[in-house]
């Protein structure tokens, strides 16, 4: 029996992030979408508590054998993560873009 492939994260955006790794170093790519600092890479967001049922995907660790350019899958449909595979040309991707990040919830003020 064949194992179902891996939960798909939100699409952030539809081009691909071209990095400069370092041979040795340790990056954490966010696989659901929701980092809010800076995409490619995870910050954790997704470890909310009020958001765990519906986070989709997770973080991949990727440690750099060598000291060179990759481009990092930025619509979190990929099926080699962190690495693009040309998921987002897709018609359904594309159309799904989104123009600004989302928020899950509005912060509310101090009555």
């Amino acid at each position: 029996m064949e194992a179902p492939p891996p939960e798909k994260g939100f699409i952030y955006d539809t081009k691909p992030h071209r990095v400069t790794v370092q041979a040795g170093c340790s990056y954490t790519w966010c696989g659901c979408g929701l980092a809010r600092t800076q995409q490619p890479y995870c910050d954790l967001a997704c470890k909310n508590l009020m958001s765990r049922k519906i986070v989709k995907g997770g973080p991949v660790r990727y440690i750099a054998p060598e000291t060179k350019d990759l481009w990092l899958c930025n619509c979190k449909q990929t099926n080699n993560a962190p690495f693009c595979d040309g998921t987002h040309r897709s018609d359904e991707i594309q159309e799904s873009r989104l123009d600004s990040h989302r928020q899950l919830w509005e912060p509310r003020g101090r009555k």
